[in-house]
C-alpha cells in the first residue's frame, strides 16, 4: 500500500507537463504547417506560445495531484478507498485555473456524468437504459444549441461549425 509520493509525484508532474506541452504544440503546429513551409522562423513563435506552458502546466498539476492525494490518502488510512478519489478529483480540478478552457471543462463534466451514470448501473444503483450514450450526446447537443439561441455571443467559432455540420446547414 504504501508509495513513494516524492519521487513519484515528481515524474508524474514531469510527464504531465511534457504531454501537455506537446499536446498543445501540436495542435498549434499542425494546423500552421503551410505557413511554417514559407516561413520557417515562425516555429519558434509556435514552440514559445504561452498555450503550450499553460497546457503543460494545467496536466502537470492535474496528474501529479490527483496521484499524490490518493496516494496520501491510501497512506494515511492504511487502504484504498472511492473517497480518496473524490477528494482527489476535487483538488485536481484546481488546475483549471492554469489552462481554462470552456471545451475542455464541459467535455470532463460530460464524461464525469456518464461515469457516474455507469458506475450506477453497474453497482446496480440506477437502471441501464437503451440508447443512454445517445441521450448524453443529445443533452450536450441541446445545451449548444440553447447557447447559440440566447447566447450566441459566446459561442466560439468551431461550436458555431459543429451545429452548422450537424444541421446541414438548415
Amino acid at each position: 500500500m504504501a508509495c513513494l509520493v516524492l519521487p513519484s509525484s515528481a515524474a508524474t508532474a514531469l510527464r504531465g507537463f511534457s504531454q501537455g506541452f506537446l499536446l498543445q504544440f501540436a495542435v498549434k503546429i499542425i494546423p500552421s504547417l503551410p505557413r511554417l513551409l514559407g516561413k520557417p522562423s515562425k516555429f519558434y513563435d509556435l514552440l514559445t506560445n504561452p498555450h503550450n506552458l499553460q497546457a503543460g502546466i494545467f496536466l502537470a498539476w492535474f496528474m501529479s495531484v490527483f496521484k499524490g492525494t490518493c496516494c496520501l490518502g491510501r497512506w494515511w488510512s492504511g487502504k484504498d478507498e472511492a473517497a480518496h478519489g473524490a477528494v482527489a478529483g476535487v483538488l485536481s480540478a484546481l488546475s483549471m485555473y492554469f489552462y481554462s478552457a470552456p471545451s475542455l471543462a464541459l467535455y470532463i463534466m460530460w464524461k464525469t456524468i456518464e461515469s457516474i451514470y455507469e458506475k450506477g448501473c453497474d453497482d446496480g444503483y440506477l437502471p441501464r437504459i437503451p440508447g443512454s450514450v445517445e441521450f448524453l450526446y443529445a443533452v450536450c447537443t441541446g445545451y449548444l444549441f440553447h447557447s447559440a439561441v440566447w447566447e450566441s455571443f459566446n459561442m466560439k467559432p468551431s461550436y458555431w461549425r459543429f451545429l452548422d455540420r450537424l444541421t446541414w446547414s438548415r
